[in-house]
C-alpha cells in the first residue's frame, strides 16, 4: 500500500527528475501499473484496498447450506483438530449426496 509519501515521492522521481516510470517501478518496488496510476491520477489512484468492479459471481449458491452444514461439523458444532475437509473432499460429497456436476464454463 503507497502512502502520501511515496506518492509524492513517485510523482517527484519522474515528473522532477525525468526518470522514467519503468525505472520508478523498479526503485520503488511497485508494480508498473501502480506507478502508472500515481502518476495519472496522483492520490486519488491509489484506493484503500482493493474494490471490486463487479461482483463475485456465486456458483454454487443452491449448495451453500450444505456445505456449511458439513465444514461446521453434523452436529452443528466446529470441528477442531486437523482440517476435516479441503476442496477436493467438499465438491466430492457435493457429487455424491447432491448430484453436483461442477461448474459450467462461462
Amino acid at each position: 500500500m503507497l502512502k502520501m509519501d511515496d506518492v509524492q515521492a513517485v510523482t517527484d522521481y519522474c515528473r522532477a527528475l525525468g526518470h522514467s516510470a519503468r525505472k520508478a517501478a523498479r526503485v520503488f518496488q511497485r508494480s508498473r501499473n501502480t506507478i502508472a496510476r500515481v502518476l495519472k491520477e496522483g492520490m486519488e489512484g491509489i484506493r484503500p484496498g482493493e474494490i471490486r468492479r463487479r461482483a463475485p459471481k456465486v456458483f454454487l449458491e443452491k449448495h451453500r447450506l450444505y456445505t456449511d452444514e458439513v465444514l461446521l461439523g453434523r452436529e452443528g458444532g466446529p470441528v477442531y483438530g486437523k482440517q476435516k475437509h479441503d476442496g477436493l473432499s467438499i465438491t466430492n460429497l457435493l457429487r455424491e449426496h447432491r448430484g453436483y456436476t461442477g461448474v459450467s464454463p462461462l
